[in-house]
């Protein structure tokens, strides 16, 4: 979840930085937030699976190297 929260923030503070950079002196408020308030909706839907798999990789990684005496996850025959 904190993958995917701070990719949207990211990508939405970019954004309205350039349309804010392009649009200076006569800012259009109501286009710009016709575009950013879907967007804000709809990218962290889009964008779930792909920070799903890279938390848990993060997550795997991590967890892995915490204690060097439990057996590697491909290692492990009894669940």
């Amino acid at each position: 979840m904190a993958v995917n929260i701070a990719v949207t923030t990211g990508i939405l503070a970019f954004g309205f930085a350039t349309a804010l950079a392009l649009t200076i002196p006569d800012v259009p408020v109501v286009p710009l937030l016709a575009i950013f308030v879907p967007l804000a909706l709809l990218l962290p839907i889009a964008l779930y699976p792909h920070s799903k798999t890279l938390w848990l990789a993060i997550d795997r990684g991590v967890m892995q190297r915490l204690d060097r005496n439990e057996p590697a996850d491909e290692q492990v025959h009894h669940i």
